[in-house]
């Protein structure tokens, strides 16, 4: 799955895309560019593929299959719903919080 924005705008360098969520919830891994905040993330949890171009795509894309370490993906996708839920219930606090001042 592609989450391919560009690195070159400051909403492009720091959105999270649904794409992301639904290629961690179905197992699949995410192809995006470097020097995003969703490339931090894609490395942080070893959630896919981070490119600086799209020259030479189809082997890089080759390379990345021969060589993923299936167990780690796993464990990076259950690491990342891990924090998606602590984010959620932090937020839903800070809501409340501040609805009840």
């Amino acid at each position: 799955m592609n989450a391919l924005v560009p690195n070159s705008d400051l909403n492009s360098k720091t959105l999270l895309p649904n794409r992301l969520y639904n290629a961690a919830f179905y197992g699949k891994p995410v192809i995006v560019m470097e020097k995003t905040f969703l490339a931090e993330q894609v490395s942080k949890y070893k959630l896919g593929l981070i490119i600086n171009s799209f020259k030479n795509l189809n082997e890089i894309i080759i390379d990345y299959l021969n060589d993923i370490k299936y167990g780690e993906f796993i464990l990076g996708i259950q690491d990342f719903f891990q924090q998606v839920l602590k984010d959620n219930e932090n937020f839903r606090a800070n809501v409340i919080a501040f609805l009840k001042n």
